[in-house]
């Protein structure tokens, strides 16, 4: 189906990815204390802890000023509870004392403590009173992740991805991945899903990344929402069926992820699962383009370049064009060459069209190759020169495009 207002090319973003850094301080260990319900406990505790003694607090919301001196009285009253030094570490981390923080977390680390020796990890892996030291961080996420704790496999797994401190190797990656997995850690799910769908330390199998990511999205994770959409929009491993895409992407992207916005824009620009609606296409175009999305602002440049569903403004439009472009993104150069070419809201100039041509090319986009291509022969921007004018239209026919083929075909027969 031809789009109305959507460019021509639409890019296949990667559809697996790291999800975030680190989850520091909040992953679960395995080992309960002897020592009683405290304040330390009431206003320290780790909330992924299955362990804890009250229902837990995320550092962000912790006191200082009330968790410090608790925690401390706590250590000193039962010195030997790995929890609660834990907690005291915590305590401090959240009143910026790092040093003091590294401390605690060492104490409990040494006594084989799961979660802290993934906050020294933590500690390494940021350089949080220490040196960054990526290897230190693989190190000790290492010996929390053979305790069975999940933050550590998925984060020591994110290394392994990227070979960060350790050298990279997928199958590593994807073990660990599905170690955090199997536990339930859905950021987890969502790479190891990843690595299934692209063949990444493991075979590729669609089927097994769809339904790795639909654990993931079952548990509310808007990226692992957005691919199983994906999955059903394309037919990889599901049947393909777009009414299903659109509810998967829809709640992906009112969760704010701008590939479940772009996505749900290009479904409802189509009529695919949804009626078509137009003014829905540019709506959701608009959120994913406000959150610095280049292909979404293409399309919502193209939207206002040709008046759909918004008041016609070429002005409007070259500026959702050049916020893509200068992001690199080669279809909104294109669009930028074509605009400078023309003179759509701009004065014409045809110097700044076949720079931005250029920029483009740089990156192999066939349109841009054509139009440079079309530069040459007609001498806008740059001497004439038909050799050179060939040269990109073969460089353009070569990847597809019929336009750039007729181009020779009329240069070979002398019909141009």
């Amino acid at each position: 189906m031809h789009p109305v207002f959507r460019a021509l090319e639409i890019v296949m973003r990667k559809r697996f990815a790291v999800v975030s850094v680190l989850s520091l301080l909040l992953s679960t260990n395995a080992f309960a204390q002897d020592a009683p319900v405290t304040d330390c406990d009431v206003y320290a505790a780790s909330a992924g802890d299955p362990q804890r003694k009250s229902n837990g607090v995320a550092l962000d919301k912790i006191n200082p000023d009330l968790a410090v001196p608790a925690c401390e009285a706590a250590v000193q009253k039962y010195p030997d509870s790995s929890r609660l030094i834990y907690q005291l570490g915590r305590a401090y981390q959240k009143a910026n004392d790092f040093a003091a923080a590294m401390v605690q977390y060492r104490k409990a680390a040494d006594q084989g403590f799961a979660q802290a020796l993934y906050n020294v990890g933590g500690m390494y892996m940021i350089g949080l009173s220490v040196p960054q030291d990526y290897a230190q961080a693989a190190a000790w996420f290492r010996k929390a992740a053979d305790k069975g704790n999940a933050n550590a496999q998925y984060n020591l797994g994110l290394m392994y991805d990227s070979g960060q401190g350790v050298p990279q190797d997928y199958a590593q990656a994807a073990e660990l991945f599905r170690e955090a997995a199997d536990q339930g850690d859905a950021k987890s799910q969502y790479n190891l899903a990843g690595k299934y769908q692209d063949g990444l330390g493991v075979p590729r199998d669609y089927p097994v990344a769809a339904m790795w990511y639909r654990k993931a999205a079952d548990q509310g994770l808007a990226e692992a929402q957005t691919n199983l959409g994906f999955m059903y929009d394309t037919g990889q491993g599901v049947s393909q069926d777009y009414a299903q895409a659109v509810a998967w992407y829809r709640k992906g992207a009112d969760q704010g992820d701008v590939d479940a916005q772009y996505d749900l824009g290009v479904l409802y620009e189509d009529g695919q699962g949804v009626p078509q609606d137009y003014a829905q296409a540019v709506a959701w175009y608009r959120k994913a383009a406000e959150q610095g999305y280049a292909p979404a602002q293409v399309n919502l440049g193209v939207a206002y370049q040709k008046g759909v569903s918004v008041p016609r403004d070429d002005a409007q439009a070259l500026d959702w064009y050049r916020k893509a472009a200068e992001q690199n993104y080669a279809p909104a150069q294109v669009s930028l060459g074509v605009a400078y070419q023309n003179g759509l809201g701009v004065p014409q100039d045809y110097a700044q069209a076949v720079a931005w041509y250029r920029k483009a090319v740089e990156q192999g986009d066939t349109l841009a190759q054509y139009h440079l291509g079309l530069m040459y022969e007609n001498g806008l921007g740059v001497p004439q020169d038909y050799a050179q004018a060939i040269a990109w239209y073969r460089k353009a026919a070569q990847l597809g495009n019929k336009e750039a083929q007729q181009k020779i075909d009329a240069f070979n027969t002398g019909k141009r």
